[in-house]
């Protein structure tokens, strides 16, 4: 939110997979008139119960009344097959100068490069689409937004550590979360866009 904020402050927000509401109800409290599409059932009647105008449908089935000033998606965009048609479907609900913000996984970070299949984001299953810097650049040059700001995030140090210990990376006893092997730190790791997640705002 505070990412945001930044660049628009008040407005309407629509959350894309927004499953019981928590991230509008953060918008809500600051003052964003709150929408959301979430497919599973049980999750999107307990988002409506909270006031928010939660819809359950494909964003192309969505009918809203208004259009959006942001439209957010928190660790979807990886689940979706075919990136393109959905920004364009995105394109058609955001008003013009509008904002998307993305939260993906980083197939270009430190902890993937290094654990290659022993990390959980090759689930093989799940995730139909990953993305480094490079690739999510060249995406959004091809579907016309211009991307405002990138930030990487959870360096992974400590599942790294476990790995590179032969423990298992997430169940390990590593407890340190501030140098991998006593040489690299989160600062390092965010610095080049090597952590586990970016988060990245767009503009339409």
């Amino acid at each position: 939110m505070r990412s945001i904020e930044k660049i628009k402050d008040s407005g309407l927000i629509l959350d894309v997979g927004c499953s019981t509401g928590f991230f509008l109800d953060i918008s809500k409290k600051s003052g964003w008139q709150t929408f959301g599409i979430e497919l599973g059932l049980k999750e999107s009647k307990v988002a409506r119960s909270k006031g928010h105008n939660v819809l359950s449908c494909s964003i192309g089935q969505a009918n809203f009344s208004s259009k959006f000033d942001v439209i957010t998606l928190w660790d979807v965009f990886e689940h979706i097959s075919n990136p393109y048609r959905c920004l364009k479907e995105l394109s058609m609900v955001l008003k013009k100068g509008g904002l998307i913000f993305l939260q993906i996984p980083n197939v270009g970070g430190l902890a993937p490069r290094l654990m290659q299949a022993k990390c959980n984001m090759f689930d093989g299953v799940e995730h139909c689409n990953l993305y480094n810097k490079a690739t999510i650049e060249i995406v959004m040059k091809n579907t016309n937004y211009s991307i405002e700001s990138v930030e990487s995030l959870i360096s992974e140090i400590s599942v790294m550590n476990n790995y590179l210990d032969y423990e298992d990376p997430y169940f390990g006893s590593s407890k340190t979360n501030e140098l991998l092997l006593g040489l690299i730190d989160e600062k390092m790791i965010h610095k080049n866009y090597l952590g586990y997640k970016f988060q990245i705002i767009i503009r339409c």
